[in-house]
């Protein structure tokens, strides 16, 4: 079975803007890069005319939208779980009910029918955590721009994560959007599993993340 391309790839926000997100030039070339790949990988691999370009664009490529990361191409690696390492994950499935309903995210093949978050892991096993309202700590060092949205920005409140410290348990990673203030992440709904995280690197990207 042939490698899988082109999945869109959602970072997940507490903004209704991801409601209704309007393609830019920008996105459309994207798109059509991921549309090239995945129309032309069936017939370069018939013929054995592989590349490295070729694999490099569609070794699971998925794109992603949101401003909670580089808008861009991503590519899916083996690399171990680490603090700081991009990811790919599916959000707990109350939680992700919640972002579909609200559109925080949208659809895909995740439980409660998300698309993936992309963030970075911010703890991992054995990692002390501390939430409180005015930001999260790890280890005991404060991350800068972690303070906690009460509301989104249609002034819904925003479930989160209970206050206090917690050890982040084996087998569990908690993520975190550094990119953008108003990313949703492990601190409205806490960690995921470690299994259910798959890191990825940037295959081409346009600016920064908002």
């Amino acid at each position: 079975m042939g490698p899988k391309c082109a999945r869109l790839l959602s970072s997940g926000r507490p903004s209704p803007s991801a409601d209704a997100i309007q393609p830019s030039r920008r996105e459309g070339r994207l798109r059509a890069v991921a549309g090239w790949c995945k129309t032309l990988l069936p017939i370069v691999l018939s013929t054995g005319l592989v590349s490295g370009i070729v694999l490099a664009l569609c070794t699971v490529v998925r794109l992603n939208i949101s401003p909670s990361a580089p808008l861009g191409l991503y590519r899916m690696v083996d690399q171990p779980a680490v603090r700081g390492v991009l990811v790919a994950s599916c959000a707990p499935p109350a939680a992700a009910r919640l972002a579909r309903e609200r559109g925080y995210l949208a659809g895909g093949s995740c439980p409660g029918g998300t698309q993936p978050v992309l963030k970075r892991i911010g703890a991992v096993p054995g990692d002390l955590v501390d939430l409180a309202p005015d930001g999260v700590a790890i280890n005991g060092t404060q991350l800068p721009d972690s303070a906690l949205a009460v509301r989104d920005s249609r002034g819904r409140p925003l479930p989160h994560t209970p206050w206090g410290r917690t050890v982040v348990a084996s087998g569990e990673v908690w993520l975190m959007g550094i990119e953008t203030t108003r990313s949703w992440d492990s601190r409205y709904f806490g960690p995921v599993p470690l299994d259910h995280v798959r890191a990825v690197r940037p295959v081409l990207t346009l600016g920064g993340g908002r």
